[in-house]
């Protein structure tokens, strides 16, 4: 952990340059400890890191270059200057690490902590290949790696080598696989390396307090190398909703979410006592990353709740319109 975090402080500061800055808040977690957000681009070339301001928990990370970032928050409880497991932690996009593209200037990218009570786990991964790109690491409830994931965290390198941490979701029995990202879809596609923790038959682990293990090591392999691992399928075969930016709004904001598998998908709106008063998009949808845009014109200011149907399974997010 330490390690990476060094390098991280180290590609912090810019040697030239960049025009664009992203300000939110972390919501969550207790207490007047601090709160640091890191911006990692999906090329993993650098880091950049920021502290919230105390009190108002708000946050700025300047000089971005045009691009895809992955944004991650946490809060410093023991205050060594290392995210730890059982310290309040959160990705940009929920449960898994969206990636948010840069292309101007952004305000109200908020990253929610998880609660203290939540869990996680880290090891190491280990690769031999020649491949590079993001590496991420995936908990699901059951050996076949089937539904929503639970959890997740990635290197923060492209080599596929290095120590990681992962949050998870709640504290249960979790099964863990990662894979590298080689198309940036964030879902695992047949001819990417992958490795399951346990090997051809996945080993389970457990995640409650103050148990968080650390010692969860993975190997990754590339498709055409012959090794022990069970099949895996599209992940994840379910879908994830990530947080609409920016938010709050004051015209239009960009929803992002993810496809596991080629789905049928409704966007919908609906207001603070539960009725739906619009529909943003819907048709059938190919697997992988989207966004789609929200333009709220007709709509007064107030609390929305956007919901994404997939298959007839159903997640919301909250937005704020601000006129």
């Amino acid at each position: 952990m330490s390690r990476w975090f060094c390098i991280f402080l180290l590609f912090s500061l810019p040697l030239t340059a960049r025009p664009y800055q992203v300000t939110g808040t972390i919501l969550g977690g207790e207490g007047f400890q601090l709160r640091w957000v890191f911006a990692v681009p999906t090329s993993l070339d650098t880091f950049y890191a920021a502290v919230a301001i105390p009190i108002f928990n708000t946050y700025t990370v300047s000089n971005l270059d045009s691009g895809s970032y992955f944004f991650a928050a946490y809060q410093d409880v023991n205050t060594n200057l290392i995210p730890d497991l059982g310290e309040p932690f959160g990705f940009y996009g929920g449960t898994l690490p969206a990636p948010l593209p840069v292309d101007q200037d952004l305000a109200g990218i908020d990253i929610e902590l998880s609660a203290i009570s939540q869990g996680g786990f880290s090891g190491e991964i280990t690769y031999s290949g020649e491949s590079t790109g993001t590496t991420l690491i995936v908990a699901y409830d059951n050996p076949e790696f089937t539904g929503t994931p639970s959890g997740a965290g990635f290197l923060m390198n492209n080599t596929g080598n290095g120590s990681y941490t992962a949050i998870t979701d709640t504290q249960a029995t979790f099964y863990a696989l990662a894979f590298m990202d080689l198309n940036g879809n964030l879902q695992y596609e047949a001819d990417e390396p992958l490795g399951v923790y346990g090997g051809a038959t996945p080993q389970s682990f457990e995640v409650e307090l103050p148990n968080m293990p650390d010692a969860i090591n993975i190997r990754l392999a590339d498709a055409d190398v012959a090794v022990e691992q069970p099949r895996i399928g599209a992940l994840p075969e379910g879908f994830m909703l990530g947080t609409p930016y920016p938010n709050p709004f004051n015209s239009e904001t960009t929803i992002p979410f993810v496809l596991g598998t080629d789905a049928d998908v409704r966007l919908l709106v609906y207001d603070l006592l539960g009725r739906e008063i619009g529909q943003i998009d819907s048709g059938r949808m190919a697997s992988g990353a989207h966004q789609v845009k929200f333009s709220a014109q007709g709509y007064s200011s107030g609390i929305y709740f956007i919901e994404l149907v997939v298959n007839g399974m159903r997640s919301q997010q909250r937005v704020a319109l601000i006129r």
